[in-house]
């Protein structure tokens, strides 16, 4: 009964029928990720925390100010609760990134197909 507001029962013999309805709240929350927080860390690196509500295949990427790939961090499935990625301030081929605006890109799916995606800017300076 998630879209209409009534149920109709017409029984298929003769006799008396009972039946209860329960109805229960849905306790199925939207997939989230929140409380991201980019650190920097000893030797120019990055420590990308994030929350996720429920478990996802997590993918995390870096792009410069403009929406250019600059290198893909994590490919993976990651549980509920506080997750973290490094990144080392360099990007897919190793070379130091110059300095400025970056963008980190958190997107995560679960099986059943529900999909979120957060972006977090990042500031580097050299």
């Amino acid at each position: 009964m998630r879209t209409t507001g009534s149920y109709t029962y017409q029984p298929g013999g003769v006799g008396t029928r009972s039946f209860t309805v329960i109805a229960e709240p849905d306790v199925h929350s939207a997939l989230r990720v929140s409380s991201v927080r980019v650190r920097t860390t000893r030797g120019g690196g990055f420590s990308i925390d994030y929350t996720l509500s429920a478990e996802a295949q997590v993918r995390i990427t870096i792009t410069d100010a403009t929406g250019k790939p600059v290198t893909g961090l994590v490919q993976s499935t990651r549980s509920a609760g506080v997750n973290s990625a490094t990144w080392n301030g360099r990007d897919s081929k190793g070379v130091a990134v110059p300095a400025g605006s970056y963008l980190v890109h958190i997107e995560a799916a679960t099986p059943d197909g529900e999909r979120t995606r957060t972006v977090t800017p990042i500031v580097i300076t050299r």
